[in-house]
């Protein structure tokens, strides 16, 4: 019976996830992505190359787990830029806070980058999925936004908020490509968002 590596189960649950996580992004960092194996991820985890399939079935599972892994992280900084009470600087204190985490992350991009290349429609969508607690604090101060009369009014902010989703994917396509460019191109969609917003 495998040793447990934490206090309880779920403890344990959690931290052999962390684990895992981490192997696989520290061998995105050093090799390609079609040069990562399972059993490379297992070793360097320090797990039996079974343990990992109680967590991921397959490497493209274990990607769009390390992506939603680093959507997630932008919720705290989100939050913080979200205290700010005029609503166009709050949505452009979080679009700015979001894409300085990716930009300033070793490992983002690498993990974005193995994502777009190598994962389906069906992985992406998974992906976002992890993007789910950061809309609300976006689609807020959109919606303030229009109250205050410093945004138009659009008939349906969800639909909204897919078109500014659409502009900061696209700003990190380019980045991704083109990293030399990444704090130009993210400024640049940015304030694309911004003035399409503003009433």
């Amino acid at each position: 019976m495998p040793k447990i590596r934490a206090s309880n189960l779920s403890a344990h649950k959690a931290l052999v996830r962390t684990q895992l996580l981490d192997a696989f992004e520290e061998l995105l960092l050093a090799q390609s992505y079609e040069e990562v194996s399972i059993a490379s991820v297992a070793a360097r985890a320090g797990v039996a190359r079974n343990t990992v399939y109680n967590y991921a079935s397959d490497k493209p599972e274990l990607l769009t787990a390390a992506a939603q892994r680093h959507i997630g992280r932008l919720l705290i900084p989100i939050q913080q830029a979200a205290q700010v009470e005029e609503p166009a600087a709050r949505l452009r204190g979080m679009l700015e806070v979001a894409m300085a985490s990716f930009l300033d992350s070793p490992i983002s991009p690498t993990v974005f980058k193995a994502l777009m290349h190598h994962g389906t429609e069906a992985d992406l969508d998974a992906a976002a999925q992890g993007s789910q607690e950061l809309i609300p604090f976006l689609i807020e101060a959109i919606e303030d936004g229009v109250e205050a009369g410093s945004f138009r009014a659009f008939a349906d902010t969800s639909f909204l908020f897919d078109l500014i989703a659409g502009a900061l994917v696209t700003a990190v396509e380019n980045v991704i490509e083109s990293p030399d460019t990444g704090a130009e191109r993210v400024s640049e969609a940015i304030d694309f968002v911004m003035g399409a917003l503003r009433a």
